[in-house]
């Protein structure tokens, strides 16, 4: 089970959904909404797809990063 917080600064909460899922995602800064969509759409294409979600997100993050 993967939880994705989606929403500026959802890092807080992220740290206590760990104690109840194996995987919480969560943004430390603001993000834009745009960008928030294509994070989320393309990670879970990505682990769909056969990627471990530590893979899906470490590369989603990179390609974020690098726009």
């Amino acid at each position: 089970m993967l939880v994705l917080l989606n929403s500026c600064h959802s890092a807080a909460q992220s740290k206590r959904l760990v104690e109840t899922v194996p995987f919480a995602i969560a943004m430390a800064d603001e993000i834009d909404y745009t960008d928030a969509i294509n994070y989320a759409a393309r990670l879970y294409t990505s682990v769909a797809d056969g990627q471990s979600i530590q893979a899906a997100h470490m590369m989603r993050r990179a390609i974020m990063e690098m726009t």
